[in-house]
């Protein structure tokens, strides 16, 4: 099977939105679209023997009308639907398994409070093998004109290689600029003056960092000299300073590390944090 941006649609108003959100990632991408609707076969013990063909009737309808809002928003795109039956978390990492990018609705709070995500949700983010993008019903569809940046996180003292390929990807795809935020701890022994930067109160790890940035970008520049890169170094904790980068970004990028060990996949601190509370759409990168 072609790898595609692959969405999955529950029928709820942000995954309908997610389905547009999701065509508009292909076009730019230009690759096909799958869209897949889940259904829970397992009977419930006050369930009537019509209540299965009920449930999975109403999922084709749910497809139907995905289909169609696809196709009106972008014609000639290439869609397919399909419906499985099974637990949603579990249909959905094993289409992540053939996808290059699965999307998923999720309720917005609010400008400013972002995301509520679910249970389903966070635990495909968690496992899944692909990126994930959890897209807000006032997301604005990606059509390869927008010129607000692409906002990436990136943590150097693990693998980025995976992180840097799909922000430029997407970066290159949007026809925009991409913002490169790396986010460090300051020392407790630093005092800060009223009035002042924590930036300003320490030059010098400041200039490490910085340097430390620019020499992890420095070869994607050199493979991508017409994206204009604009690195930022700054004190704290890593989720704020992302979410202030991020406002009024087209896309936010984050990375989720792959576990080798210990009890399983799981997800940080800082992607809860940016997940929660981002305003724009945020894309889970599993990455070394």
């Amino acid at each position: 099977m072609a790898r595609s941006v692959t969405v999955g649609v529950d029928g709820s108003p942000e995954s309908l939105s997610a389905v547009e959100w999701a065509a508009g990632e292909a076009v730019v991408r230009r690759q096909a679209l799958r869209v897949l609707h889940v259904w829970s076969a397992a009977p419930s013990p006050h369930a009537s023997p019509h209540t299965a063909d009920s449930r999975r009737d109403w999922g084709r309808s749910v497809l139907r009308e995905a289909v169609r809002r696809a196709e009106a928003r972008f014609p000639g795109l290439d869609v397919a639907a399909e419906q499985q039956p099974g637990s949603a978390a579990e249909v959905l990492l094993g289409a992540a398994r053939e996808a290059d990018l699965l999307v998923l609705g999720s309720r917005g709070l609010g400008a400013v409070a972002g995301f509520l995500v679910g249970s389903v949700a966070l635990s495909v983010v968690a496992a899944a093998p692909c990126p994930v993008a959890l897209v807000r019903a006032d997301s604005p569809v990606p059509d390869g004109s927008d010129p607000r940046d692409v906002v990436l996180g990136v943590d150097l003292g693990h693998g980025t290689d995976a992180l840097f390929a799909y922000a430029f990807e997407a970066a290159r795809a949007r026809d925009c600029g991409l913002t490169v935020v790396h986010a460090y701890p300051v020392p407790a022994p630093y005092g800060i003056a009223p009035g002042e930067s924590l930036a300003a109160t320490t030059p010098d790890l400041f200039a490490e960092r910085y340097e430390r940035l620019l020499d992890a970008l420095r070869p994607w520049q050199g493979k991508n000299p017409d994206i204009d890169v604009r690195p930022v170094a700054e004190p704290g904790h890593a989720a704020p300073v992302v979410l202030d980068a991020a406002r009024g970004a087209s896309l936010c990028v984050i990375g989720r590390r792959i576990r080798a060990h210990g009890p399983g996949p799981h997800l940080g601190a800082v992607d809860h944090g940016v997940m929660h509370h981002a305003a724009c759409p945020v894309v889970v990168v599993p990455h070394a």
